[in-house]
């Protein structure tokens, strides 16, 4: 879980001016739909205190090792 918190805080301070870049396009609104998915799930594993089997631990693989 602390792994994901820290992933977590080092994607969005590096993805700020992405976003600004690239707002608009059909793959950055698909990636910041996914991203978000992902902050929720991370959210619901911190509320329940424990990991939550997701298929979206397999799409952020890297960041769930």
């Amino acid at each position: 879980m602390k792994t994901k918190l820290g992933w977590l805080d080092k994607a969005l301070s590096e993805t700020r001016a992405g976003v600004i870049a690239s707002a608009g396009t059909a793959g950055a609104k698909a990636q910041a739909q996914d991203f978000q998915r992902y902050v929720e799930h991370v959210r619901d594993e911190l509320q329940s205190g424990r990991d939550i089997t997701s298929d979206l631990d397999s799409t952020f693989i890297e960041r769930c090792l």
